[in-house]
């Protein structure tokens, strides 16, 4: 299935509050749906700024050693983690109303993407060095697998089982974590990609054009995505 999108919101100009959104970072912002609610959380410099239903204010958290570039939400939870420029990430977790860093990853690489799926303790990690993935136990460059030369968005599916990740160009890469060694398929666009997100329980994923056209790709009986 492929639909135009009807307009564009810009999250920089609609956000009301003193804490300014880092724009120039187009994945510092998050969103998780929790119980009744839905929890947003956008980097601001060095510090991210948690909103629940997106307006009311819920948190600052404080203790980033540089700008924060992004920042991504467990599935359907309120942890989360986040990356600075300084190729740090940070793991937020939350507990009697509460966020308190659980653990520090210093990478040291500049990283424009983080996806993390807590049940297996493993993450995602997009970078002009590559897409990278592992385990949060022993995670750095090289003692993780480098799936691609260059990646600008990665994401988990809901059971963690599958990897999407593109470079702002025509073509998805989604690797299936599950087979030996891992494999991958890909989908291709007529316009660069810039966005792609999975379905909370499906084996479906959308994307996003520069012409803003969304796309609704399906897993088939033979392991590959089409375009419903």
């Amino acid at each position: 299935m492929v639909q135009k999108a009807p307009a564009v919101i810009n999250f920089a100009d609609k956000m009301n509050f003193s804490y300014q959104v880092n724009a120039e970072y187009p994945n510092s912002i998050a969103f998780s749906r929790v119980q009744t609610s839905t929890l947003m959380a956008y980097a601001s410099a060095n510090l991210i700024v948690i909103l629940c239903d997106c307006k009311f204010l819920n948190a600052v958290l404080e203790g980033h050693k540089g700008t924060v570039v992004c920042v991504a939400f467990e599935m359907c939870g309120p942890n989360l983690i986040a990356a600075d420029i300084y190729g740090n990430f940070y793991f937020w977790h939350h507990s009697d109303g509460e966020y308190k860093i659980s653990r520090i990853i210093e990478f040291g690489i500049f990283s424009t993407c983080i996806s993390w799926y807590p049940a297996k303790r493993e993450i995602c990690v997009s970078s002009k060095k590559g897409l990278f993935y592992g385990n949060i136990i022993d995670f750095c460059e090289t003692n993780c697998q480098r799936l691609l030369e260059h990646s600008t968005f990665c994401s988990f599916n809901s059971d963690g089982s599958m990897i999407a990740s593109h470079n702002s160009k025509t073509i998805v890469t989604i690797f299936t974590l599950s087979s030996e060694p891992i494999s991958y398929t890909t989908v291709k666009h007529l316009c660069p990609v810039i966005m792609i997100e999975f379905h909370p329980y499906l084996s479906i994923f959308i994307s996003i054009t520069n012409d803003l056209t969304l796309h609704i790709w399906c897993l088939n009986n033979f392991s590959t995505f089409t375009c419903a």
